[in-house]
């Protein structure tokens, strides 16, 4: 009798005990799906399948959008803030969600773009575990908008900084251009490799930054890159152009390796010889001076090599020929193509024909 009442006890408490881990694990993965069906207004929690709002540890929003079931894209309102597990934007297909600007979305997992996803963020999002965008999505963090957390950018899903991530930027295997704007900051470590292709107005710092394998920077003249740690690298086949702006300013790559002055960052970068450098000089205003100087690094490994490897361009045309290298510096004369001088010297023609004409005409008048 005894052991039949051990066996039974013990049946309960292993029954017991499945039913509470399951009950656990479906508290952990609470499903909320967004039907818009009254408004965009997150907060609205008719808005939300089950008329429950997501909040609290356990629960995951599900953003979706792009069939007359879901009308309404979503918005986390000025003022508003949300808490909860995990943000899923483009669940099925489509979903569009706009943080507005003095609203706040805090994650203690991830947010997950997939498909035709779109995030547009004007205000704060705290992404504990990161926010990873793949398939066709699109991430904006616009002028003024935070995002505290890693950011990852894969197949062919785009990003475009405008404001600040706090985090590090990895572009994975995205094969789209991305953007960090005149306006944008990356606090972290910014690594382009295989394919990738970023284009930088704006500042990196507080991490490495790193250009390698295939990959493809372009950095404009507003660019501010400073590189700190041992890897700083330029090498493999990247591919790094840098615009010369109107002005003849140029977006200088620095980095704290080897810096001769604690935080000045005129350190040497790592360099293999095989990286393409091209130096655009097409927006460079010449009545600033036919003569321009340009320091592109801070510094760098097989100096001699860098220097001959520096292709410079002015309207598609090589001008390398016309430039020389010394202690850092790129010096050269930016002068209109042959081209262009005979175009000059046609309109100058021109316009001395019309105005012998106009007299001709004026002194065949009758007096």
């Amino acid at each position: 009798m005894n052991r039949q009442l051990h066996r039974l006890i013990t049946g309960i408490t292993i029954v017991f005990g499945i039913f509470v881990i399951n009950s656990h694990l479906q508290a952990q993965n609470t499903f909320r799906g967004w039907n818009g069906s009254v408004s965009d207004d997150w907060a609205d929690a008719n808005n939300w399948d089950g008329g429950i709002v997501p909040s609290g540890g356990s629960d995951t929003a599900a953003v979706r959008r792009g069939t007359p079931d879901v009308p309404n894209r979503t918005v986390l309102y000025n003022g508003s803030s949300a808490s909860l597990h995990r943000v899923f934007v483009g669940e099925q297909n489509s979903g569009h969600l706009t943080v507005q600007s003095g609203a706040t979305l805090n994650t203690g997992g991830d947010i997950r773009m997939s498909n035709t996803g779109t995030l547009v963020n004007n205000g704060t999002i705290n992404a504990t575990g990161g926010l990873q965008a793949a398939g066709t999505s699109s991430v904006s963090i616009r002028n003024g908008g935070i995002l505290n957390g890693n950011l990852k950018a894969d197949n062919t899903s785009k990003v475009t900084i405008d404001g600040t991530l706090n985090g590090n930027f990895n572009i994975g295997s995205s094969t789209a251009e991305q953007r960090i704007g005149a306006t944008g900051t990356v606090n972290g470590d910014v690594v382009v490799s295989n394919n990738d292709v970023l284009t930088i107005a704006g500042a990196v710092s507080g991490g490495l930054f790193n250009v390698n394998g295939t990959g493809r920077v372009v950095i404009e003249s507003t660019a501010d890159i400073r590189s700190e740690g041992e890897d700083s690298w330029l090498y493999n086949t990247a591919d790094i152009t840098w615009n010369v702006g109107a002005d003849g300013s140029v977006g200088t790559l620095r980095t704290n390796r080897g810096e001769s002055t604690t935080g000045a960052f005129d350190g040497e970068w790592r360099y293999t010889g095989s990286a393409i450098m091209t130096v655009v000089l097409d927006d460079y205003d010449t009545t600033n001076g036919l003569t321009i100087s340009l320091g592109l690094l801070s510094g760098i490994q097989n100096e001699a090599t860098f220097s001959n490897n520096v292709k410079f361009l002015l309207n598609g045309q090589d001008v390398s020929s016309d430039f020389t290298y010394l202690n850092g510096i790129f010096t050269g004369n930016v002068v209109p193509e042959p081209g262009t001088y005979a175009l000059l010297a046609g309109c100058l023609g021109l316009v001395a024909a019309l105005t012998r004409r106009a007299r001709r005409r004026s002194s065949a008048q009758p007096r």
